[in-house]
């Protein structure tokens, strides 16, 4: 795929004040994270790091502005799809805003990743970055003994 002049790294995410919930139990990120999955294929984008929270999402992504939005919209609309057969309703996912920051420097490529990847810590819900599952945060920080039962 031939990449125009604008590929580079997006910050992409969306806000988390607008909905009570994206994700309510394991079988819900177990969806979000094949998603990702899913929007790739469709649209050529690199997931350069991720972390699903409760209420929101952040994606650092490689692409083309236009490309990062398509993945941003396919993303929420298949969110969106999943809150309606599991609740009956969407619970606001058309309010919610994606927002998609274009990374300009090396410098600011290492501090959104990093941004990313403590969201969970920041938050308050675990006590190391590499304790969170819904996240990226294992493929950068993991020792072989976390993943041989030892």
């Amino acid at each position: 795929m031939k990449r125009s002049s604008d590929t580079g790294f997006y910050h992409v995410c969306t806000d988390g004040s607008v909905l009570p919930w994206m994700f309510q139990d394991d079988v819900d990120f177990i969806a979000g994270i094949n998603r990702i999955a899913i929007c790739c294929l469709l649209t050529g984008i690199r997931v350069v790091s991720f972390v699903l929270m409760d209420n929101h999402v952040h994606f650092v992504l490689y692409g083309t502005e236009k490309e990062c939005r398509r993945f941003a919209d396919i993303y929420k609309h298949r969110c969106a799809m999943r809150m309606r057969r599991h609740s009956g309703e969407v619970h606001g996912m058309k309010d919610v805003e994606v927002r998609i920051f274009p990374v300009n420097s090396q410098e600011y490529l290492e501090n959104v990743i990093g941004y990313v990847l403590r969201n969970p810590l920041a938050a308050g819900i675990i006590m190391m970055p590499y304790h969170y599952r819904w996240s990226s945060v294992a493929l950068y920080f993991r020792s072989d003994q976390q993943y041989s039962g030892q």
